[in-house]
C-alpha cells in the first residue's frame, strides 16, 4: 500500500490550461449518479467533448431545460409508448417469460396487466433447449392439466388421455399407483395408457411404494399399516397372484401418517405421525423404532399436520407442516444415529416439490426460484410456495404475502411428476403390450 502510494503521490496530473498538480481523490456527494457532474466538470476543465459543447441543452442534476423537455415529449409521441404495443406482441413476450418475470412483466402499466395469462399446449417430446421444462416437476392433475411452477402456467399433454378414475398413491418411473376404493390397486402410465391391474388387498394401506417400474421383473410393491397393537407390512412381486403379509407388534404404539416409505439401503423408513420412525428390513424381516424427535416437535402434534418424506443424494429428509401451515421444519434423518436435525439451510439453491403420492428435491433452476417449498395449492390460478427466506407464503401471481393456507385451496387429485420421465417410452411397455388389446392391459 505505502508503495502504490508513493507512486500515486508522485503522478503529476494536467488539470487544465496552466494548472499542474498531484489531485486528491475524494468521494463526489454533489448528486445522483447520471447527474450531470462528470458533464459538470469536464465543461470547467475544458475538455467537454466539442458534439456536447454544441448542444443548445445539457442535463446538469438531473434536471432539463422546458425547450428540451418539450422536444423529448414530442419525440415520445411520434414514436409512441412501451404501452402502445400490439396486444399479439405483448401476448408473445408474456409467453416466454419465467413466472417471477411474468409477475414484474404485469406491474409495468396497466396494459400490460391486461394481457391474458397463456394455457399452454406442450407437444411431445418437449424441446431439448428448454431445460427448465424438461427437469422441473411439474404438477400432473386427472383431467391431462399440468401446472408448471417455473411459469406459473398450465400445460396440456395432446397425447395424454384423462386418468382413470381412482386415488394417485405413489408416482415414480414415470408410472402411477393408483388405487379404486381401498382394495383395488393397479399401475397406470400417463403417457402410453398402459393399465395394469393388480390383485386384490384386503387391508386398507396407510403408505406404500414400489421398487421399480412395473414392467421390470424386479418390481416390488411394499405396503405398511397400524391397527391397533400390529404393525402390517403388505408386499407383492411381479408374476405372484396374491399378498404376502407380515405382521409384527407395535409394542410403541406408532401410528403411520399418510407419507409414503422411503426406500434407502435396502430398508424402508416409514414416518410416523409424531415424527417417530418405523424401519423394515425385508431380508431380516425385522422392525426397529426410532424416538420422537422432542426438540423439535412442539407445534406438530395436532391432527392436521402434514407429512412429507423424500430421498436425495444419499439423504433421507423430512417436512412437517402444521396449524394450517403456520409452521413448517425441514429436517434431515442423520443414519448413523437415527435422529433427525435442522436442515432449512440446506435449501439455499433447491427447489423443495412436496405431495403425498412424489416429493422431488431439485436445483433452483432460474433466479428466484430457490430456497423456497412448492405445495399442491393455489390461490386462484397462481400456484403456492413457501419462502425460507420470508418465513411466508407467496405466489409468482401477484405481491400479496400469507402467515397461513389461509384463502387457498389444496388440490388432492394430482401429483409432482418430472416431464423427463413422464415422457420416457418405455421398451418393456413395447415387448409386453399386445398391440390387438385395445384397452392396453396385459397382466401383472
Amino acid at each position: 500500500m505505502d508503495r502504490i502510494g508513493a507512486e500515486s503521490r508522485e503522478r503529476n496530473t494536467d488539470l487544465g490550461p496552466g494548472v499542474h498538480g498531484s489531485p486528491r481523490v475524494h468521494k463526489t456527494d454533489d448528486g445522483p449518479p447520471s447527474s450531470g457532474k462528470t458533464t459538470m466538470l469536464l465543461a470547467l476543465a475544458e475538455k467537454l467533448d466539442p458534439e456536447l459543447q454544441e448542444k443548445k441543452s445539457i442535463k446538469i442534476g438531473g434536471k432539463m431545460d422546458s425547450a428540451s423537455r418539450d422536444q423529448v415529449q414530442e419525440e415520445e409521441h411520434k414514436s409512441g409508448t412501451w404501452s402502445d404495443l400490439p396486444m399479439d406482441i405483448l401476448c408473445l413476450i408474456k409467453y416466454h417469460l419465467f413466472a417471477a418475470d411474468s409477475a414484474a412483466f404485469s406491474a409495468v402499466c396497466k396494459t400490460w396487466k391486461s394481457v391474458p395469462a397463456v394455457v399452454r399446449s406442450l407437444a411431445l417430446p418437449p424441446d431439448n433447449n428448454d431445460n427448465s421444462l424438461s427437469n422441473c416437476p411439474c404438477l400432473m392433475f386427472l383431467n391431462n392439466h399440468f401446472y408448471h411452477p417455473v411459469y406459473n402456467a398450465s400445460f396440456q399433454l395432446d397425447n395424454i388421455l384423462c386418468l382413470p378414475e381412482g386415488i394417485i398413491r405413489v408416482s415414480k418411473y414415470g408410472w402411477l399407483l393408483m388405487t379404486q376404493g381401498d382394495h383395488c390397486p393397479f399401475f397406470f402410465n400417463p403417457f402410453t395408457n398402459v393399465r395394469i391391474d393388480l390383485p386384490r388387498i384386503d387391508y386398507k394401506v396407510s403408505s406404500v411404494t414400489f421398487t421399480n417400474p412395473p414392467t421390470s421383473n424386479d418390481c416390488e410393491i411394499v405396503g405398511f399399516s397400524t391397527v391397533d397393537d400390529v404393525i402390517r407390512v403388505y408386499s407383492i412381486k411381479r408374476g405372484k397372484e396374491s399378498w404376502t403379509e407380515h405382521e409384527f407388534k407395535n409394542r410403541f404404539c406408532v401410528v403411520l401418517s399418510r407419507c409414503n416409505p422411503v426406500l434407502h439401503g435396502g430398508r424402508y423408513y416409514c414416518l410416523g405421525t409424531k415424527g417417530n420412525l418405523v424401519v423394515y428390513d425385508p431380508k431380516k424381516n425385522t422392525v426397529h423404532r426410532t424416538g420422537s424427535p422432542n426438540h423439535i416437535w412442539a407445534h406438530f402434534e395436532d391432527s392436521d399436520c402434514r407429512h412429507y418424506m423424500l430421498e436425495s443424494e444419499g439423504d433421507i429428509f423430512a417436512v412437517f407442516v402444521a396449524c394450517s401451515g403456520r409452521h413448517i421444519r425441514i429436517c434431515r434423518l442423520i443414519l448413523s444415529k437415527m435422529v433427525w436435525e435442522m436442515a432449512e439451510d440446506l435449501l439455499e439453491d433447491k427447489m423443495l416439490f412436496v405431495s403425498r403420492p412424489a416429493s422431488f428435491l431439485e436445483e433452483a433452476l432460474v433466479r428466484g426460484t430457490g430456497n423456497k417449498i412448492y405445495f399442491p395449492r393455489f390461490h386462484g390460478d397462481n400456484g403456492l410456495f413457501y419462502s425460507l427466506a420470508t418465513n411466508k407464503y407467496h405466489t409468482f401471481g401477484g405481491g400479496s404475502c400469507y402467515e397461513s393456507f389461509h384463502n387457498s385451496k389444496e388440490r388432492l387429485y394430482c401429483t409432482w411428476m418430472k416431464p423427463s420421465q413422464l415422457l420416457q417410452f418405455d421398451r418393456e411397455v413395447a415387448f409386453y403390450l399386445d398391440e390387438t388389446c385395445m384397452e392396453k392391459k396385459f397382466l401383472w
